[in-house]
């Protein structure tokens, strides 16, 4: 592919520099092939660069709850927004995006933290390593008086959680996309605070 570069250094690595992306989504299969040895095929991915998202939303909170095992994964449920959760619900005013996460990696039952890695939606709910289940997911709008203003389904999105940073990209049923950053504690633990920030 045109957008990047790889070269081989002998009996060492192999290197691949992958341009900035400023259009759509791309990706592309590479092939690495060396004599006497199984050829290692796998896919590059760059997400689209300058995307116009509807929404972007910096959350303040980060909080949910781990359920330990469910069959060969280990569920947590994460609800990121903009005011936490006061006794268990939401409050008047609030945003918040609700995700059913799947890993094959377990938590600490005193404290859980949402496993680092990329978790990409699945409609079929079929809880393997890496999803994010339909089931649990969705976005939740409040206005002053707590009522809803928009409770909408996920059409698609992915989850990437590395070293205490969280952005999540999220396409709605209606067409609407919104990129979703939050970056501290990951513990999936809900305290019922009435604190904010």
């Amino acid at each position: 592919a045109e957008w990047l570069e790889a070269r081989a250094e002998f009996n060492s690595e192999v290197v691949i520099n992958v341009e900035p992306n400023d259009g759509d989504a791309r990706e592309t299969q590479i092939t690495v092939k060396y004599a006497g040895a199984k050829d290692a095929t796998f896919v590059v991915k760059q997400k689209a660069g300058n995307v116009d998202f509807d929404e972007q939303f910096a959350a303040k909170r980060f909080e949910g709850q781990y359920f330990g095992k469910s069959g060969s994964t280990y569920n947590y449920f994460v609800i990121i927004s903009d005011k936490g959760y006061n006794a268990g619900a939401p409050k008047a005013g609030g945003t918040y995006y609700f995700f059913d996460i799947y890993s094959k990696t377990a938590g600490d039952e005193d404290y859980p933290m949402l496993p680092d890695g990329t978790y990409t939606f699945d409609a079929s709910n079929t809880k393997a390593d890496g999803t994010i289940s339909d089931e649990g997911s969705w976005y939740q709008a409040l206005n002053a008086a707590g009522d809803n203003e928009a409770v909408w389904s996920y059409k698609s999105a992915t989850v990437t959680v590395k070293d205490g940073e969280l952005e999540a990209i999220i396409e709605f049923n209606n067409g609407d996309i919104h990129c979703v950053t939050y970056e501290g504690d990951l513990t999936v633990v809900l305290d019922y605070t009435t604190l904010t920030e």
